[in-house]
């Protein structure tokens, strides 16, 4: 990945590929660094934006996490995971309102075995 980077250092992919490498060594400051670059040089790499708030979520960084994970919403990355940890992000920043529709659109999505259900006890509909 790095070789990729050093031959064009405009690629969004090898940055977010590189981003998962070092996620995966808990190196939280070098994946958001990569992810960071990734929409750098590509502003709608949608799936970038989605690893960033990820990393910044699995830091239990409630803030930071919610503006890449709402971009990667609005580019049209879509899916159970995306909504879990916006829903969750919100629940934790006691913004029940905010919180609930993405904890049920990622219900929807996978409703079995999903934690999304967790959301809804921090944040119980009155």
């Amino acid at each position: 990945v790095l070789e990729a980077i050093d031959q064009d250092p405009n690629d969004a992919a090898a940055h977010d590929t590189l981003g998962n490498t070092y996620l995966g060594r808990e190196d939280f400051f070098s994946a958001k660094e990569q992810y960071q670059l990734a929409t750098i040089v590509s502003p709608g790499y949608a799936l970038a934006y989605f690893h960033l708030g990820r990393a910044f979520f699995q830091e239990s960084d409630w803030v930071s996490a919610v503006l890449p994970l709402e971009k990667a919403v609005e580019l049209g990355y879509k899916n159970a995971e995306i909504y879990y940890a916006l829903g969750l992000s919100h629940a934790f920043l006691t913004q029940c309102a905010a919180a609930r529709p993405y904890l049920a659109e990622s219900l929807r999505l996978s409703p079995k075995n999903n934690p999304a259900s967790q959301g809804f006890e921090l944040c119980p509909q009155k």
